[in-house]
């Protein structure tokens, strides 16, 4: 609901100006300008919408066990009742535990296509750029294609904004996530997603007693392949991380494609995960480093 509005108008011929407007809601504030055009169908709209916040979904309780992937759902609903030309810039975006600091992107619709490009954000204390494109199905599903390249971002922020803390120190890590996929939501779009993901991760320190307490099963066991005696070291040190998939229908293959060094060993993987119900299914060989006992 809103709770302020200021306007200032400007009528036309078949046309609506809007120099400038600030806007104040439960979920956010908005100012800007904008520009209404109906001289031709569909209705055109075209400005600068800043923001110093929005809330897009509240933050979520913390969970041991809950799924990676959120079940965020997709709409399409109204793209092609008219015609956008959009500049957004968004100080700060609230989506469940995670913050987007610094968005910027230009919103337009085309084509019964809705294209989010290009794209610019602050998140984990690092970067994100690149663009997406949504488009509409028969199904009431969106399609989409994205290409998009994360720099100098930190596990260790981002399992603090999941109410996660003291698991690790370090973590910076670049990534390329690109391709395709169909969806109602996002667990499904990623269930059905067809492209490729690229990760590197630099020095991190791995608190191994705390992730077991806080984090699910699953990810301990990943840890102790890294480290056999991570049930009685209390840490884990990787000195670096590669991994390179290509994803088909929602499952993404790494054959010989992760590489992990740590202080003692040497590691190759190759396997799988499901994007569809989160399972990981992987092999590891360990080369213990000359001179480790």
């Amino acid at each position: 609901s809103v709770k302020e509005a200021t306007l200032k108008l400007e009528f036309g011929d078949k046309q609506l100006q809007v120099p400038s407007f600030h806007l104040e809601t439960e979920d956010g504030v908005f100012y800007g300008n904008l520009d209404f055009n109906w001289s031709k169908k569909p209705i055109k709209i075209k400005g600068v919408i800043h923001s110093d916040y929005i809330v897009l979904s509240p933050a979520a309780p913390k969970d041991r066990d809950k799924k990676v992937i959120p079940n965020v759902e997709l709409s399409f609903g109204g793209i092609n009742e008219a015609e956008f030309d959009l500049h957004l810039e968004l100080k700060s975006v609230a989506l469940g535990n995670t913050t987007f600091k610094n968005v910027k992107l230009d919103l337009k619709n085309k084509e019964d296509a809705l294209f989010l490009s290009p794209l610019s954000l602050e998140v984990y204390e690092g970067t994100v750029s690149g663009d997406i494109r949504l488009y509409p199905t028969p199904h009431d599903s969106v399609k989409v294609e994205a290409d998009l390249e994360g720099r100098q971002m930190s596990l260790e922020a981002f399992y603090k904004h999941e109410n996660r803390e003291n698991l690790m120190k370090g973590g910076l890590f670049n990534a390329r996530f690109k391709g395709r996929g169909v969806g109602r939501n996002l667990q499904g779009l990623l269930g059905d997603w067809t492209g490729s993901f690229e990760w590197v991760l630099g020095d991190t320190v791995l608190y191994n007693q705390t992730i077991q307490s806080n984090l699910s099963d699953m990810v301990f066991s990943l840890v102790g392949f890294f480290n056999p005696r991570a049930k009685q070291d209390n840490n884990t040190y990787l000195q670096c991380a590669a991994a390179k998939f290509n994803i088909h229908n929602g499952v993404a293959k790494a054959p010989q494609g992760l590489g992990i060094e740590t202080k003692q060993f040497d590691i190759l993987g190759s396997g799988d995960i499901n994007l569809k119900n989160e399972h990981i299914n992987f092999e590891f060989n360990l080369r213990k480093k000359h001179g480790i006992e």
